[in-house]
């Protein structure tokens, strides 16, 4: 992973590279699982560095990653896409929840106690991906 750095994103753009770089993994296919967030490093990201990923202003829903990357794209800015926080859904009745063994060597790093909004319950606008709904 390239740690988030503007002096070798200007390099990038000043060597007439354009598009972006992802950093990112796929999604689960079912959005009552889990909630993503990201973060969008561009040339007016608010820090770069290691500060980049704790500054609070760059940690992005779904939606807000998806219409900062459209809009850079069509300002044909640079940017690198990292994953941010992917957290499990409190959600009882959809969520894995309901079919996982938390004492499971599987889930032995996930914190139980901080767990995302049931997707019915979750503020962030909606973001549709091939048909599915997304927060």
């Amino acid at each position: 992973m390239k740690r988030p750095c503007f002096k070798a994103l200007a390099q990038q753009k000043s060597e007439g590279e354009i598009g972006s770089m992802g950093y990112a993994s796929n999604m689960h296919p079912n959005p009552f699982f889990y909630k993503y967030t990201f973060h969008v490093f561009w040339a007016n990201s608010p820090a770069d560095g290691a500060a980049f990923f704790s500054h609070p202003e760059t940690e992005l829903c779904l939606y807000e990653t998806m219409a900062l990357m459209t809009r850079l794209r069509e300002q044909k800015e640079i940017f690198w896409l990292y994953n941010g926080r992917v957290l499990l859904r409190n959600d009882p009745k959809n969520s894995l929840l309901s079919i996982i063994d938390r004492n499971s060597a599987n889930w032995k790093s996930t914190d139980f106690d901080k767990l995302a909004p049931s997707f019915d319950e979750d503020t962030d606008p909606i973001f549709l991906s091939n048909g599915v709904a997304f927060k």
